[in-house]
């Protein structure tokens, strides 16, 4: 399983796929491999993932992005 997950992330990057990207797609293939690939719970971990962003409710870091869009 490690070795698809390096392969296929080196890969990736060598044709030039973004880092996000790469990392999320050889963490795919190296669960699907692996034999313990359910994709059903994916996009709801992803979603709830977001929700529990801490860094966005912190004051500071909220209003300096405010700031920014608003320049």
């Amino acid at each position: 399983m490690i070795a698809v997950l390096i392969s296929v992330f080196a890969v990736a990057l060598i044709i030039g796929i973004p880092v996000s990207i790469a990392i999320g797609g050889a963490d795919m293939a190296a669960l699907r491999w692996g034999g313990s690939f359910s994709p059903m719970p994916m996009p709801q971990r992803l979603f709830s993932g977001i929700d529990r962003l801490p860094l966005m409710e912190a004051g500071p870091l909220r209003e300096g992005l405010i700031k920014c869009r608003r320049m």
